[in-house]
């Protein structure tokens, strides 16, 4: 029996679309599949299990497709037990979750491929799905006793909350579990980790009603955590803030919500020092990463790898212990 509690490695790729016909984005994805454990994608263009039995240069039952009609029992996923019993030839599990009606359907599609010897039941109904607030969805399995999602956060201002909102849910669905959610968060977390003090604040204030009439103060600049700050960088807290505390549990009173922010938000952020994504600008920006609920930060920081394979974004490494 594999030991549940060895460490094991989590890789996180946005390949910019399905990686089938682009031999330098196959080659990407066999050597992540190789020197990883779990790898989680966004942006995999519909990718189907057959494509990466194909690419992992497998027989034809090396890949399994935990979330086909065969490997469901009354509409969800049969047990991990049972999907090896079915599939005993099969080294790898392939879910995935189609983004409906963002950047044309199934661009977005997020897609985990996990080895099979330390997978595990998922906890709760997995078909029932976790979206974050903008609709964005989310997949999961659980490896070696820990819930690893992939992730994809909505482009905009709203990027921060979303991955937030997401992992709040998470938290609902899979209630105790440590869970690893990888992604393209398209924000650097490590900023907002920084801000995160000043932004709970904020909610605390909405919450108490202080912050609904429209920012006003001394030239339109307001002096919050000991720091001046434009009406406008204000505005845009308030916004986060708000969002959060929409898609937040039932609100008794702001002590309560400082307690479920901390409960469901205050967690671990792991981006690696170096930039990990280009943009069609040639700015470099960290985007992709990985946050955690339920469980200590890895003392090994997250890497990036050197080369983007075929994609605008490096694909991102963690080993979990």
């Amino acid at each position: 029996m594999p030991d549940q509690n060895a460490e094991f490695r989590v890789a996180t790729w946005n390949m910019q679309g399905n990686p089938s016909g682009n031999p330098e984005k196959e080659r990407g994805l066999s050597r992540l599949c190789a020197e990883n454990d779990v790898v989680a994608l966004q942006e995999c263009g519909g990718l189907k299990h057959e494509q990466v039995t194909e690419m992992l240069g497998g027989a034809p039952d090396v890949v399994v497709d935990w979330d086909s009609n065969e490997n469901r029992v009354g509409g969800q996923r049969c047990g991990a037990a049972e999907l090896k019993r079915r599939n005993p030839q099969a080294k790898y599990v392939f879910v995935s979750r189609e983004q409906a009606g963002h950047f044309n359907n199934n661009r977005c599609t997020v897609g985990i491929i996990a080895k099979t010897d330390r997978l595990e039941d998922l906890p709760g109904d997995e078909s029932a799905g976790v979206n974050s607030a903008t609709g964005r969805s989310a997949v999961s399995v659980k490896y070696g006793g820990f819930v690893v999602t992939s992730f994809h956060a909505e482009a905009s201002q709203a990027a921060t909350s979303d991955a937030h909102t997401t992992l709040t849910a998470l938290g609902r669905a899979f209630k105790d579990q440590r869970i690893i959610m990888a992604g393209d968060f398209n924000a650097d977390l490590r900023q907002h980790a920084q801000n995160q003090v000043v932004e709970t604040g904020l909610a605390r204030q909405i919450a108490d009603g202080d912050l609904w009439q429209p920012l006003r103060g001394g030239s339109g600049r307001r002096v919050i955590d000991g720091k001046m700050r434009s009406e406008r960088q204000v505005q845009q807290k308030w916004n986060v803030a708000r969002l959060d505390l929409m898609n937040e549990a039932p609100l008794q009173a702001s002590g309560s919500y400082e307690i479920n922010r901390m409960r469901n938000h205050s967690v671990g952020y792991a981006m690696p020092e170096e930039p990990t994504h280009l943009g069609g600008d040639g700015t470099q920006r960290h985007l992709d990463g990985f946050m955690f609920k339920n469980m200590e930060r890895p003392d090994i920081p997250a890497a990036r790898e050197a080369s983007r394979h075929g994609s605008d974004h490096h694909p991102v490494t963690l080993k979990v212990r």
